[in-house]
C-alpha cells in the first residue's frame, strides 16, 4: 500500500513502491 505512504510523504511512499519491487 505505497500509494497511502505518498499521500502522508512522497519519500516513503516512493521507498514503499521500490520495496514492493
Amino acid at each position: 500500500m505505497w500509494y497511502i505512504l505518498l499521500r502522508v510523504s512522497p519519500i516513503e511512499g516512493f521507498l514503499g513502491f521500490l520495496l514492493q519491487l
